[in-house]
């Protein structure tokens, strides 16, 4: 493992030699601390096409490109049992121990916390905890629309939130993740937590009637943490991670194994094992191979025995056992 590390480490320069706004070297491109990097030059700015010397003038429009190239029209399913939403929850949960440096720029990430704390759902800090706290029987705040509870509007816990441009403020929600807001399967996991907090703290309050607001807090709040560290670990998203096996691209059976890269069954990558059918009729036929060449031994003994143009066959043994005993 370390020569494999080392082989592909030493295929990219180190420090980096580029970036996307210089094509020389520069100190920029040597005090790159972000992970992102270029290991070629980018186009000189003389160059006639957006690519260098050859190929078209214009680049075609991006949204030409994934209506023709990445656009669906049919549902194929994932062949590791994932899905999008998988996708969200692992982006989700990742998002209580770092996040994007937006001080710095895209390339960079902070640390927050220490670890899985749910911090994304009660906020990274104190201050911002208080805020979205409701500060009665333990609960967070929230909104009711058409009966079912959501995060608060920004109006009702102003916390900062990053939400797209032209968004109006009062449907802006305010959850314990500023970036949340970006994509719609991150605040449905905020969403979910947060009814899940709040229906914990009612179990709370019946079974410990004597209880304050902090104390149910605190202790919904260890349960929270508990159910995500059980929810990655043994629920349906653990169990695709853990995933051993799925269908093998040449014979469609399930005994493709993801940690060995090989069928059980065909043997792929590898070349189709030869089988063989030891059955007596199989072998009174003499074609104990199986597939469309079963029949190479009978057609190649026919051959040698004389079915060549200008050639006699040979007796069969019947035949000559009885032409000599007469």
């Amino acid at each position: 493992m370390r020569v494999v590390l080392t082989a592909r480490a030493n295929l990219i320069p180190s420090p980096p030699t580029y970036n996307s706004k210089y094509g020389y070297l520069n100190w920029e491109s040597y005090n790159n601390l972000s992970y992102y990097t270029r290991i070629l030059p980018p186009v000189p700015e003389d160059c006639p096409t957006p690519l260098g010397v050859k190929g078209k003038a214009v680049l075609p429009d991006p949204e030409l490109l994934v209506e023709r190239l990445l656009r669906r029209r049919t549902f194929r399913p994932d062949p590791q049992g994932s899905n999008l939403l998988f996708a969200f929850f692992a982006q989700h949960f990742t998002h209580q121990f770092f996040k994007t440096y937006n001080r710095m720029g895209l390339g960079f990430t902070k640390a927050l916390a220490h670890g899985v704390d749910a911090g994304h759902i009660y906020g990274d800090n104190l201050q911002r905890q208080l805020v979205l706290r409701l500060h009665r029987d333990g609960k967070l705040k929230y909104q009711l629309v058409d009966g079912e509870m959501f995060p608060p509007t920004v109006a009702d816990a102003p916390v900062k939130m990053s939400y797209p441009p032209g968004t109006p403020p009062e449907k802006q929600m305010a959850i314990g993740q500023e970036v949340f807001g970006l994509l719609p399967g991150l605040g449905m996991f905020a969403t979910l937590w947060l009814r899940e907090h709040n229906r914990v703290c009612d179990v709370l309050k019946r079974e410990h009637p004597t209880w304050g607001d902090e104390q149910l807090f605190q202790t919904a709040r260890l349960i929270i943490i508990d159910g995500e560290i059980e929810t990655k670990g043994t629920s349906s998203f653990g169990k695709r991670r853990n995933k051993t096996h799925t269908l093998c691209r040449r014979c469609g059976s399930k005994a493709y194994h993801l940690q060995k890269s090989s069928c059980g069954k065909c043997g792929y990558p590898e070349k189709r094992k030869r089988k063989y059918n030891w059955s007596a009729k199989a072998k009174r036929r003499n074609t104990t191979g199986t597939g469309r060449l079963r029949h190479l031994k009978v057609v190649y003994r026919r051959f040698r025995n004389g079915f060549r143009e200008g050639t006699t066959p040979k007796p069969r043994r019947a035949a000559v056992a009885a032409s000599s005993s007469s």
